[in-house]
């Protein structure tokens, strides 16, 4: 293979998770006593140390509940997709 497939994140959820990779195991545990919901926790900071190794990751923050109308961004490593046109060719 010549080149390397384009990883994106599509992490239209997931992407609150990502501010436990941070976090001590200590300091969360203090903060979420419930050992059951701390263990999957850690489990799903675990999966998430992957994510450097994206091209692109994508987040909507209105399916949290966060902002009550529709709110996305996508961050790329490579210039040339943000100078793309923003929408498709719909015939």
């Amino acid at each position: 293979m010549q080149q390397r497939p384009w990883l994106h994140l599509d992490s239209l959820t997931g992407w609150l998770y990502s501010s436990l990779l941070n976090v001590s195991e200590e300091r969360r545990r203090s903060v979420i006593p419930d050992a059951r919901s701390s263990d999957r926790l850690t489990a799903v900071r675990q999966r998430l140390q992957g994510l450097h190794g994206c091209d692109s990751p994508g987040v909507d923050f209105h399916k949290n509940g966060l902002r009550p109308y529709a709110s996305s961004v996508f961050i790329t490593r490579d210039r040339h997709f943000m100078e793309l046109p923003g929408d498709g060719h719909y015939p």
